[in-house]
């Protein structure tokens, strides 16, 4: 039996979860990043889509 992972939970969004929340992204997986404060897991996922922005412009 194989199991096709699709979404990826991630609890804590600082440096160390966001880093795993945005690799997991990249390879093509939905995330759900949350955080015991409502804020950091905003900023985080900002910061992340920030990111992928500046990587596409790059390959441009």
């Amino acid at each position: 039996m194989t199991t096709s992972i699709q979404k990826i939970g991630v609890l804590g969004a600082g440096q160390m979860g966001s880093g795993i929340a945005q690799t997991a992204a990249q390879y093509g997986f939905h995330i759900l990043l949350a955080d015991q404060n409502r804020e950091y897991a905003d900023q985080s996922k900002l910061k992340i889509g920030a990111q992928f922005k500046n990587w596409s412009k790059k390959a441009e």
